[in-house]
């Protein structure tokens, strides 16, 4: 080994028979952690993000203004919003709706669950037809009126970006960084609350965060 001392007992066969199996062993660790060597770049200062989606193909272009703006309000990279929408959508970017709904009450582009968007304390200013339609100023919770028109829609894809990007970058994808670790929280934290450490054992998330993260990096190759 160069620049190591050989152990005492061990022969060069079986030290390297022990690096082989450490190796190894490292590779499926890794992969049961949510990554594989062909298509996770561990080395993330390689990673380019210049936050803008325009030369991006497999972004739809009339998404790509919306989630542009609603990162840039957050100070996050478009490419991991998109990346999010993507995995949302069934590793799809639909552009219009209807948007799909979960057992689990989730609903709208960036499907947020009821109490996520409108705040555990605040009160209901307009949910009689089951979208969590709301006055922004009685929000509590993640719900933004991104698009301007006086209410905070979770069924409208601007306002639903706008929220998204929020939360995203509450939770480690702000200021635009491209650290792996601090990415995989932040999807992890969007999916089930958790951060990576405890995410990576939720067979859910287990599967959504190295989706979000190789959707990521391919658009940001695009760039």
């Amino acid at each position: 080994m160069a620049g190591g001392k050989q152990k005492a007992g061990c022969t060069l066969g079986g030290c390297y028979a022990l690096s082989v199996f450490t190796i190894f062993s490292v590779v499926m660790i890794f992969s049961l952690l949510g990554g594989t060597a062909g298509n996770v770049k561990i080395n993330s200062s390689s990673l380019t993000d210049s936050g803008d989606l325009t030369g991006v193909k497999d972004v739809p272009d009339s998404l790509k203004p919306i989630f542009v703006a609603a990162a840039k309000k957050h100070n996050m990279s478009p490419a991991f919003l998109a990346a999010i929408f993507w995995k949302e959508h069934g590793r799809n970017f639909p552009t219009k709706g209807p948007w799909a709904s979960s057992p689990a009450g989730a609903n709208g582009p960036f499907q947020f669950i009821e109490k996520t968007w409108e705040g555990w304390s605040c009160k209901k200013t307009n949910n009689s037809n089951g979208v969590f339609e709301t006055n922004p100023s009685k929000i509590c919770g993640y719900g933004q009126d991104g698009d301007g028109d006086g209410k905070a829609d979770v069924q409208n894809l601007t306002d639903a970006a706008f929220s998204a990007a929020e939360i995203l970058g509450k939770n480690g994808a702000a200021p635009n960084i491209t650290d792996l670790d601090k990415l995989r929280d932040s999807a992890s934290r969007y999916n089930s609350g958790k951060p990576w450490s405890k995410g990576k054992y939720i067979s859910e998330t287990a599967d959504y965060v190295p989706d979000v993260i190789k959707e990521y990096q391919k658009i940001i190759d695009q760039m």
